[in-house]
C-alpha cells in the first residue's frame, strides 16, 4: 500500500469524544501529543494525525475509537491476509470464529476464543484478535462465579498487539509498509467500509 492511497474520509464510525480523554489510556508519542489541546474532539485528532503523517499514532488512536464489532473485524482481516491453511488449520478455524462473533456476539464464543489464545500463548496474529473478543465485554470468569467485567481499554490492547505483531511477523524489514497497509483497511473500516481491500 502505497502512502498516496491511504485516505482519511469522514471516520463516521469513529466514536465521538474529547482526543484528550481517549489517548489518556495509552502512551500518545511526543509529536503526536504536541497536536492535541483540550478541545480537540477525536476525528479531528485522527485527520490530523493523517495529514502529519503520524500513521503509526493513528493506527492505534483507531484502536480507541473504533467500537469493538469493526475493531475485532479489523484484526480479523489482518490475521486473515497472514493466516492460512497452510500454516495452521487451527488458526483458521479460530478465525472463522472471530468472524462468527463479529456477526453475533456470544458468551460461547467468547470463552472458546479465549482458550484459543492462551493455547497459543500470543504469538499468532489471530490469538491476540481472539482475546480482545474475550475482553470485548461480559464477565472474564466462569459463570458460576460474582461477574467480573473487563478494563473497558483491553480490547484495543489487545488489537494493538495483533497489529503490531502481523508487521513484523513476516518481512519485519517491510514493517513500516505493512503497517500502512494495515492503516488503509482500519481506515475504510471508520469510513463506513468493509475493510477487504
Amino acid at each position: 500500500m502505497e502512502v498516496e492511497k491511504l485516505k482519511i474520509g469522514d471516520l463516521k464510525k469513529l466514536i465521538p469524544g474529547n482526543a484528550s480523554d481517549i489517548c489518556m489510556r495509552y502512551e500518545l508519542s511526543d509529536p503526536a501529543s504536541e497536536l492535541l489541546d483540550d478541545a480537540i474532539d477525536s476525528r479531528t485528532f485522527a485527520k490530523s494525525l493523517f495529514e502529519k503523517e503520524y500513521y503509526e499514532d493513528l493506527l492505534i488512536f483507531l484502536c480507541y475509537t473504533l467500537p469493538k464489532r469493526e475493531l475485532i473485524w479489523w484484526g480479523y482481516l489482518v490475521a486473515s491476509d497472514l493466516e492460512t491453511e497452510q500454516v495452521s488449520s487451527q488458526s483458521v478455524h479460530a478465525l472463522s470464529r472471530i468472524k462468527e462473533w463479529v456477526y453475533r456476539p456470544n458468551d460461547d464464543l467468547r470463552f472458546e476464543l479465549e482458550e484459543y489464545a492462551n493455547q497459543k500463548k500470543f504469538k499468532t496474529v489471530s490469538s491476540w484478535v481472539a482475546m480482545g473478543v474475550f475482553w470485548s465485554g461480559g464477565s472474564i470468569v466462569a459463570n458460576d462465579l460474582p461477574k467480573v467485567e473487563p478494563d473497558e481499554t483491553l480490547t484495543a490492547k489487545a488489537l494493538v498487539g495483533a497489529i503490531r505483531l502481523a508487521g513484523v511477523i513476516e518481512k519485519p524489514e517491510n514493517k513500516e509498509n505493512n503497517l500502512k497497509s494495515f492503516l488503509a483497511r482500519g481506515l475504510d473500516i471508520a469510513n463506513g467500509g468493509s475493510g477487504e481491500l
